[in-house]
């Protein structure tokens, strides 16, 4: 049986990788990653691949990793802005057409 070493991921949470360039230690994303990360979970959602099937790419082609819980966070926050786009959209259509209806 062979022991794994247990190491904090880039958003704190225990991992058993074994990489040679992590470090036991918390390190946050900067904001410039945050944004990369967050428009490739994007438009690798746009594909319809489950959240395990991106930690799992992100980890192959992109040495990434983060937990499935940490993609489903990022999935439901672009939804939630994305929605909320919507409605101010919406809202903005209403207000735009409201001068001309009043005949």
């Amino acid at each position: 049986m062979t022991a794994a070493l247990l190491f904090l991921d880039k958003v704190g949470r225990l991992s058993k990788n074994n990489h040679k360039n992590m470090t036991n230690k918390r390190r946050d994303f900067t904001k410039s990653e945050r944004e990369y990360v967050n428009s490739i979970v994007h438009s690798l959602s746009f594909q319809r691949l489950t959240d395990q099937e991106i930690v799992q790419r992100l980890h192959d082609e992109k040495q990434i990793d983060l937990d499935r819980s940490t993609i489903s966070k990022i999935r439901n926050k672009i939804e939630k802005e994305a929605e909320k786009w919507y409605i101010e959209l919406k809202q903005f259509t209403y207000k735009y057409i409201a001068p001309y209806k009043d005949d």
